[in-house]
């Protein structure tokens, strides 16, 4: 059984009220939904015009960098780099990318603030095979950015559609994940892996854990506090693992569904809810005869194959694409009108015009409050893919031998969140917290907006407290114990 897991994570006092360089999204035909603020959630105008995938990044304000996306039905290198005034960053074309969904990912140089970079893949061979990185600097070009360097090759074989990126066990660096292709006719179940320090790139780790994977489209998740790994593909094949951010290791291959022969329907996209109790998989389908799914697995259940729940099915025409969940606890799903890409000009409906948003995601069933397509893009459209953003925010891994930076190591000592709970809840919870002996401290409540809602002194050093906040409005929020010039945070789901 999977225990409900929170984050729990150290952080400077600069860094504690405003990481959101995950808060805008950029994808689809134009579209930004922007989550800086969780209770007025915006939407503005991109220049992304891609089926698939895209990537974008802000500063710890919420502030838009940069993003980037690939497009298809072309040739050769397709993805483009664009800066916050959705200009084309100088040198930012031709970097490699096919238009495929998960070819793209980009993050923070560990050391710097106006160097990033986008790691790219080469899925089919048609333009570059392999692993590629590029450099962006934003404080290039009068502000403006410049792709200063541009794929440089890390390995030269054909790749799984599923790069993504977490960020190491000291809360600083970063694992860089890709699988390699055999696709078509052969099969392989290894897993590779960059580490990304100050120091630049680590070499690769080659691993080979799990099932078998035949195909080139597939695409991986973690949990919230990144010690589960989620694999599916489009022959079905759904397959948890835990992951060790220290070491990068992956092990303990839960099979949920086996890959199948037949391709279709394909598992397309899944997402974790805020307490990872649930796991939500979207299926898209291949022809007109064929369905779309969206289904529940419990993954507190002895059988989880045997707790799925369809939720919702469409027919062909009115495709799923890829979950996301929002900073504000709800999870976000792409859809995709028939058609093809890109769409007509005239072709604009409520199905390419939404997202549809799972609003309670901790839920079972119906409870879950499933809306198709319930938030309106402004009049953008989307496609099947959303921002294949890691989580930007998570922190060190806490007491760990690889939480080594000094800042988080002598908190740990003296401030310790030990539990909250229920996560998620409804504004009423009980903290666990412990202070060093003879010590007072203040605990403080933040929205994504860095707003403070709630205060108290704190003058017993072992205490369990129960906090009610009446009428808060859902999302996720910061609980900060501060003690001198120590400080923790726990964040927690109000629903």
């Amino acid at each position: 059984m999977i225990k409900n897991l929170v984050l729990l994570f150290i952080i400077a006092p600069t860094l504690c009220l405003a990481q959101k360089q995950g808060a805008v999204w950029c994808f689809g035909d134009s579209a930004l939904v922007n989550f800086s603020d969780t209770a007025n959630i915006t939407n503005a105008t991109s220049s992304v015009k891609s089926r698939g995938s895209c990537v974008s990044i802000s500063d710890t304000m919420g502030q838009l960098i940069f993003y980037a996306f690939s497009r298809a039905t072309l040739n050769g290198n397709t993805t483009l780099s664009f800066n916050s005034s959705h200009q084309l960053i100088q040198n930012g074309d031709s970097i490699v990318g096919e238009g495929w969904y998960h070819e793209l990912v980009t993050i923070p140089f560990p050391d710097s603030s106006h160097l990033f970079y986008i790691f790219s893949i080469g899925v089919t061979g048609s333009s570059q095979k392999g692993l590629y990185y590029s450099i962006v600097d934003m404080n290039g070009n009068g502000g403006q950015g410049v792709v200063t360097q541009k794929n440089i090759q890390l390995q030269n074989f054909k790749m799984v559609d599923c790069l993504t990126a977490i960020k190491h066990g000291n809360g600083r660096d970063w694992w860089v994940i890709f699988r390699k292709s055999d696709f078509p006719g052969g099969s392989n179940s290894e897993y590779y892996e960059y580490l990304i320090s100050p120091s630049g790139l680590t070499n690769v780790i080659v691993q080979s854990v799990g099932s078998l994977n035949s195909t080139n489209a597939a695409f991986i998740s973690f949990n919230q506090d990144g010690s589960k790994l989620m694999f599916l593909n489009y022959k079905g094949l759904l397959e948890m693992y835990d992951f060790n951010r220290c070491t990068g290791i992956i092990n303990n291959p839960i099979n949920i569904y086996p890959e199948k022969t037949l391709a279709w329907p394909q598992r397309w996209s899944c997402a974790f809810s805020p307490t990872d109790s649930i796991l939500y998989v979207t299926h898209v389908a291949a022809a007109s005869l064929d369905s779309c799914y969206l289904v529940q697995l419990d993954l507190t259940a002895t059988n989880i194959a045997a707790s799925a729940d369809t939720l919702w099915r469409t027919p062909f025409m009115l495709n799923m694409g890829q979950l996301k969940l929002g900073s504000d606890g709800k999870i976000y799903q792409s859809n995709n009108y028939y058609g093809g890409y890109p769409y007509n000009d005239t072709t604009y409906n409520m199905y390419n015009m939404n997202l549809s948003v799972i609003n309670s995601p901790d839920s079972l069933g119906a409870a879950c409050n499933l809306q198709p397509y319930s938030y309106y893009l402004g009049g953008k459209r989307t496609y099947f893919g959303l921002p294949n953003n890691p989580d930007y925010f998570l922190g060190p891994k806490v007491g760990s031998p690889c939480d080594t930076l000094s800042l988080y190591t002598q908190a740990a000592h003296e401030v310790v969140i030990s539990n909250l709970y229920p996560n998620a809840n409804n504004g009423t919870f009980t903290v666990n917290y412990f202070l060093q002996t003879g010590k007072t401290g203040e605990l403080k409540i933040f929205n994504t907006a860095g707003q403070k809602i709630f205060q108290q002194h704190l003058s017993h050093y072992t205490y369990m407290q129960t906090i009610e906040l009446n009428n808060i409005p859902p999302g996720i929020y910061a609980l900060q114990i501060q003690s001198g010039e120590k400080l923790i945070i726990k964040k927690f789901v109000v629903k």
